[in-house]
Protein backbone atom coordinates (compact mmCIF):
# COMPACT_ATOMS: atom_id res chain seq x y z
CA UNK A 1 0.00 0.00 0.00
CA UNK A 2 1.58 3.58 -0.70
CA UNK A 3 2.11 5.86 2.35
CA UNK A 4 -0.37 8.32 1.83
CA UNK A 5 0.93 9.91 2.29
CA UNK A 6 12.43 38.42 -3.81
CA UNK A 7 11.31 41.67 -5.12
CA UNK A 8 12.88 43.52 -8.33
CA UNK A 9 14.75 46.93 -8.86
CA UNK A 10 12.53 50.11 -9.30
CA UNK A 11 10.16 50.26 -12.01
CA UNK A 12 8.57 47.36 -11.86
CA UNK A 13 4.55 47.12 -11.72
CA UNK A 14 2.97 45.60 -9.29
CA UNK A 15 -0.24 43.66 -9.30
CA UNK A 16 -2.06 42.08 -6.83
CA UNK A 17 -4.41 39.04 -8.23
CA UNK A 18 -5.63 36.86 -5.72
CA UNK A 19 -3.29 36.34 -3.10
CA UNK A 20 -0.46 36.30 -5.25
CA UNK A 21 1.55 39.60 -5.76
CA UNK A 22 2.93 39.61 -9.42
CA UNK A 23 5.88 41.79 -9.72
CA UNK A 24 6.98 42.30 -13.13
CA UNK A 25 10.43 43.92 -14.33
CA UNK A 26 11.88 42.93 -18.05
CA UNK A 27 10.40 39.42 -18.13
CA UNK A 28 10.65 38.37 -14.25
CA UNK A 29 7.82 37.51 -12.65
CA UNK A 30 8.08 36.50 -8.96
CA UNK A 31 4.98 35.15 -6.47
CA UNK A 32 4.63 36.72 -3.00
CA UNK A 33 3.16 33.95 -0.60
CA UNK A 34 0.60 34.92 1.36
CA UNK A 35 0.47 35.40 4.79
CA UNK A 36 -3.47 34.35 4.96
CA UNK A 37 -5.79 32.36 4.53
CA UNK A 38 -8.79 31.64 2.05
CA UNK A 39 -7.68 33.65 -0.85
CA UNK A 40 -4.83 31.75 -2.80
CA UNK A 41 -4.95 30.06 -6.07
CA UNK A 42 -2.92 29.01 -9.17
CA UNK A 43 -4.17 28.20 -12.21
CA UNK A 44 -1.07 26.45 -13.11
CA UNK A 45 -0.63 28.57 -16.53
CA UNK A 46 2.83 28.55 -18.16
CA UNK A 47 5.23 26.51 -20.34
CA UNK A 48 4.53 22.94 -20.42
CA UNK A 49 7.48 21.05 -18.76
CA UNK A 50 8.17 23.83 -16.29
CA UNK A 51 8.67 22.59 -12.45
CA UNK A 52 6.28 23.21 -10.21
CA UNK A 53 8.62 25.68 -7.69
CA UNK A 54 9.95 26.87 -11.03
CA UNK A 55 6.25 28.62 -11.92
CA UNK A 56 5.51 29.04 -8.40
CA UNK A 57 8.14 29.21 -5.55
CA UNK A 58 4.98 29.23 -2.69
CA UNK A 59 4.86 25.43 -3.82
CA UNK A 60 6.86 23.32 -1.02
CA UNK A 61 6.91 19.35 -0.90
CA UNK A 62 4.15 18.24 0.74
CA UNK A 63 6.54 14.95 2.26
CA UNK A 64 9.98 13.63 2.09
CA UNK A 65 8.57 11.45 -0.87
CA UNK A 66 5.98 13.67 -2.50
CA UNK A 67 7.91 16.63 -3.71
CA UNK A 68 7.28 19.47 -5.81
CA UNK A 69 10.37 18.47 -8.33
CA UNK A 70 8.52 15.33 -9.27
CA UNK A 71 5.36 17.79 -10.59
CA UNK A 72 5.62 19.75 -13.53
CA UNK A 73 3.07 22.21 -15.86
CA UNK A 74 1.01 20.20 -18.52
CA UNK A 75 -0.07 22.65 -20.58
CA UNK A 76 -3.60 23.97 -20.59
CA UNK A 77 -3.31 25.14 -17.08
CA UNK A 78 -2.64 21.47 -15.55
CA UNK A 79 0.03 19.46 -13.99
CA UNK A 80 1.37 16.40 -13.62
CA UNK A 81 4.03 14.50 -11.74
CA UNK A 82 6.75 14.17 -13.99
CA UNK A 83 7.91 10.85 -12.75
CA UNK A 84 6.14 7.90 -10.59
CA UNK A 85 4.65 10.22 -7.49
CA UNK A 86 4.83 14.08 -6.71
CA UNK A 87 2.88 16.48 -4.30
CA UNK A 88 3.19 20.05 -3.12
CA UNK A 89 1.66 22.35 0.06
CA UNK A 90 1.05 25.99 -0.49
CA UNK A 91 3.27 27.42 1.82
CA UNK A 92 1.75 30.56 3.64
CA UNK A 93 -1.74 29.54 3.37
CA UNK A 94 -3.03 27.79 6.52
CA UNK A 95 -6.22 27.45 5.23
CA UNK A 96 -8.04 24.14 6.60
CA UNK A 97 -9.99 24.40 2.61
CA UNK A 98 -8.72 22.82 -0.10
CA UNK A 99 -9.89 22.56 -3.90
CA UNK A 100 -8.39 21.13 -7.22
CA UNK A 101 -9.73 19.53 -10.34
CA UNK A 102 -8.97 16.31 -11.06
CA UNK A 103 -8.86 15.21 -15.01
CA UNK A 104 -10.02 12.22 -16.44
CA UNK A 105 -6.84 9.12 -16.28
CA UNK A 106 -6.22 8.12 -19.87
CA UNK A 107 -5.67 4.48 -18.57
CA UNK A 108 -7.82 2.23 -16.86
CA UNK A 109 -5.01 1.03 -14.45
CA UNK A 110 -5.10 2.52 -10.74
CA UNK A 111 -3.66 6.13 -9.89
CA UNK A 112 -4.06 7.70 -6.81
CA UNK A 113 -5.25 11.65 -6.54
CA UNK A 114 -5.19 13.37 -3.41
CA UNK A 115 -6.15 16.88 -2.09
CA UNK A 116 -4.64 17.35 1.39
CA UNK A 117 -5.15 20.19 4.37
CA UNK A 118 -3.29 21.17 7.79
CA UNK A 119 -0.01 19.04 6.66
CA UNK A 120 3.11 19.79 7.40
CA UNK A 121 5.80 20.42 4.80
CA UNK A 122 8.22 17.64 4.29
CA UNK A 123 6.66 15.18 6.57
CA UNK A 124 3.56 12.70 6.51
CA UNK A 125 1.39 14.77 9.28
CA UNK A 126 -1.45 15.99 7.59
CA UNK A 127 -4.85 14.87 6.53
CA UNK A 128 -5.75 13.80 2.84
CA UNK A 129 -8.53 12.53 0.82
CA UNK A 130 -8.58 10.56 -1.84
CA UNK A 131 -11.07 11.95 -3.41
CA UNK A 132 -12.60 9.95 -6.50
CA UNK A 133 -10.22 7.23 -6.57
CA UNK A 134 -9.11 5.68 -10.14
CA UNK A 135 -10.20 1.54 -9.56
CA UNK A 136 -9.32 0.27 -12.74
CA UNK A 137 -12.34 2.70 -14.24
CA UNK A 138 -14.92 1.83 -11.97
CA UNK A 139 -17.37 4.60 -11.35
CA UNK A 140 -17.27 5.53 -7.37
CA UNK A 141 -19.08 7.85 -5.06
CA UNK A 142 -16.17 7.76 -1.94
CA UNK A 143 -13.10 7.63 -1.82
CA UNK A 144 -10.97 7.41 1.73
CA UNK A 145 -9.60 10.18 4.24
CA UNK A 146 -6.50 9.52 5.45
CA UNK A 147 -4.40 10.60 8.78
CA UNK A 148 -0.42 11.29 8.18
CA UNK A 149 -0.23 8.78 5.83
CA UNK A 150 -2.33 6.16 7.21
CA UNK A 151 -5.66 5.26 6.58
CA UNK A 152 -8.72 7.23 9.21
CA UNK A 153 -11.96 6.81 7.79
CA UNK A 154 -14.03 6.67 4.33
CA UNK A 155 -15.90 9.83 2.89
CA UNK A 156 -18.92 8.58 1.04
CA UNK A 157 -22.30 9.46 -0.10
CA UNK A 158 -20.45 11.74 -2.57
CA UNK A 159 -21.78 12.23 -6.10
CA UNK A 160 -20.26 9.41 -8.18
CA UNK A 161 -17.29 9.99 -10.31
CA UNK A 162 -15.92 8.44 -13.42
CA UNK A 163 -12.66 9.48 -13.05
CA UNK A 164 -11.47 8.02 -16.12
CA UNK A 165 -14.11 9.82 -18.39
CA UNK A 166 -14.99 13.26 -16.66
CA UNK A 167 -13.64 15.98 -14.79
CA UNK A 168 -14.52 16.59 -11.25
CA UNK A 169 -13.64 19.13 -8.94
CA UNK A 170 -12.39 18.02 -5.71
CA UNK A 171 -12.74 19.55 -2.08
CA UNK A 172 -11.69 18.94 1.41
CA UNK A 173 -12.54 21.04 4.72
CA UNK A 174 -11.54 20.10 8.11
CA UNK A 175 -12.99 21.66 10.45
CA UNK A 176 -13.11 21.65 14.73
CA UNK A 177 -9.85 20.81 17.05
CA UNK A 178 -10.58 18.10 19.60
CA UNK A 179 -12.59 16.45 17.45
CA UNK A 180 -11.97 17.21 13.58
CA UNK A 181 -14.82 16.55 11.01
CA UNK A 182 -13.29 16.21 7.51
CA UNK A 183 -15.81 17.02 4.47
CA UNK A 184 -15.47 15.84 1.00
CA UNK A 185 -17.23 17.76 -1.56
CA UNK A 186 -17.51 16.97 -5.19
CA UNK A 187 -18.59 19.50 -8.03
CA UNK A 188 -19.33 22.11 -4.86
CA UNK A 189 -21.45 19.43 -3.11
CA UNK A 190 -20.82 18.33 0.00
CA UNK A 191 -20.86 14.23 0.57
CA UNK A 192 -23.49 12.69 2.94
CA UNK A 193 -21.02 10.73 5.35
CA UNK A 194 -17.75 12.44 6.69
CA UNK A 195 -14.95 11.52 8.15
CA UNK A 196 -13.67 12.24 12.03
CA UNK A 197 -10.50 12.12 14.16
CA UNK A 198 -10.78 12.64 18.09
CA UNK A 199 -7.30 11.63 18.72
CA UNK A 200 -4.04 13.59 18.82
CA UNK A 201 -5.66 15.64 16.23
CA UNK A 202 -4.29 17.90 13.96
CA UNK A 203 -5.19 21.06 14.57
CA UNK A 204 -3.63 23.35 12.19
CA UNK A 205 -1.01 23.31 9.01
CA UNK A 206 -1.08 24.09 5.37
CA UNK A 207 -3.03 22.64 1.80
CA UNK A 208 -1.93 21.22 -0.22
CA UNK A 209 -2.14 17.72 -3.03
CA UNK A 210 -0.32 14.33 -3.70
CA UNK A 211 -0.84 12.05 -7.06
CA UNK A 212 0.50 8.64 -8.13
CA UNK A 213 -0.17 6.65 -11.39
CA UNK A 214 -0.39 3.25 -12.20
CA UNK A 215 0.95 3.16 -15.79
CA UNK A 216 0.49 6.77 -17.14
CA UNK A 217 1.78 9.79 -16.47
CA UNK A 218 -0.68 11.72 -17.89
CA UNK A 219 -3.15 9.59 -15.41
CA UNK A 220 -2.05 12.18 -12.57
CA UNK A 221 -2.96 15.13 -14.18
CA UNK A 222 -4.74 17.95 -11.84
CA UNK A 223 -5.76 21.77 -12.36
CA UNK A 224 -7.14 24.93 -10.98
CA UNK A 225 -5.53 25.16 -7.05
CA UNK A 226 -7.76 26.86 -4.78
CA UNK A 227 -7.84 27.16 -0.85
CA UNK A 228 -11.20 27.86 -0.47
CA UNK A 229 -14.06 27.02 -2.30
CA UNK A 230 -13.73 28.90 -5.91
Amino acid sequence: MIALLPLLAAGGQNIKTGNHRHVFGGSSLAFVCPASSGASYDTFAGTNGTALAAHNSCWVNLTSSYVTSHVALAGSNLIQTSVYQGGAAYNGSTSDTAQMIFEPATTSSNTYKAICVRSTPGTSTGYCWLGGVLWGGTAVSSGEATKNGVALAPIYGCTTMNTHTTAYTIALKASGTSTVTLTGYVNGVACTTNATDSSSTITSGIPGFWATYGSSLADTQMGKFCDYFC
